[in-house]
This record gives C-alpha cells, structure tokens and sequence, in this order.
C-alpha cells in the first residue's frame, strides 16, 4: 500500500492511525520537505503515537491531530495522500467519512483503504 502512494514531498493524512506504524514509515518517505498528519478519534492513543514516534527519532515533519474522520477539521484539497488502515470499519458514518475524506483529499489525490473485508455502502 505504500509503495504507490508516491508520496515524497508532499501531505500525507494517516487517519485512524493509532499509534503511528504507517505514520513513521510516510515520515521517512515525504522527506523533509513533505508533511505527515496523525490522526486519531481516540487522544489516548494519539499521546502513544507521539510518544513511540518520538522516541524512535520520528519528529520534524509529523504533527498530530485528534479528528473524527465523519467530519474532518482540515480544509478542502489539503491532502496529496490519505491512508486509513484497519480504521474504515469502526466508523459509524462510512458514506459521511468518505466523503470527508475526499472533501480534504486533493484533485488527483490518493486514498488508500486497507481492509479485510469488501466495502459495503
């Protein structure tokens, strides 16, 4: 999933990222120059990614946003890349996220679902 997400130099929204896995590999993969948002409905496991994050070295390029992906607190067409990973499946609202995420998601933007299961909308 990431290797096509092309992603060097540019903005990248983990939604649903928890603790940060996809986070710190996006981090490495934007460089410097590019931009990686952490997101999270749940505060307390956006504190353990920020925590884990910056205890393996992961800090210039990453901030850290409690959002609930229904409604999300980002401008339009800010986003180059979204991933949400094993996340889709406890939103309530999956038609609402989806289109908030493609609200936020830039004009020939990226969003990457993974999942186990097949969508149902």
């Amino acid at each position: 999933m990431i290797a096509v997400a092309c992603v060097v130099d540019k903005t990248v929204l983990d939604l649903a990222g928890g603790t940060g896995d996809l986070t710190a590999k996006f981090s490495r993969m934007v460089g410097e120059t590019g931009k990686v948002i952490l997101a999270d409905i749940n505060d307390s496991m956006l504190k353990m990614g920020r925590e884990k994050l910056r205890n393996i070295g992961v800090i210039g390029n990453v901030e850290y946003v409690q959002a609930n992906a229904e409604a999300l607190p980002f401008p339009d067409n800010t986003f180059d890349c979204i991933t949400i990973s094993f996340g889709l499946r406890n939103v309530t609202e999956k038609e609402k996220a989806l289109r908030s995420m493609f609200r936020v998601l830039k004009p020939g933007g990226r969003l990457l679902v993974l999942e186990f299961s097949k969508p149902i909308i």
